[in-house]
């Protein structure tokens, strides 16, 4: 290995010539995260029900956790 760059929470191995393979590694955290935004990028539905939800917040219409809670019976 020629170098080893290191970062936050991750890391780039670069080995000996400008036409080698890099190997980038990161923490499973950072890992998981990018699955899940992918996964949200595919998924146009779950995009569309979060603009929903953002713009219901904007309007107000939302609820406090308790009384939601109550209302369905968990508490």
């Amino acid at each position: 290995m020629k170098h080893l760059i290191k970062q936050a929470a991750s890391a780039a191995v670069v080995r000996g010539s400008k036409h080698s393979t890099r190997y980038i590694t990161i923490s499973e955290d950072e890992y998981e995260g990018l699955i899940e935004t992918i996964e949200f990028l595919k998924n146009r539905n779950l995009q569309k029900r979060l603009a929903e939800s953002e713009e219901d917040y904007r309007k107000g219409k939302v609820k406090d956790l308790d009384d939601a809670m109550k209302e369905i019976g968990v508490i």
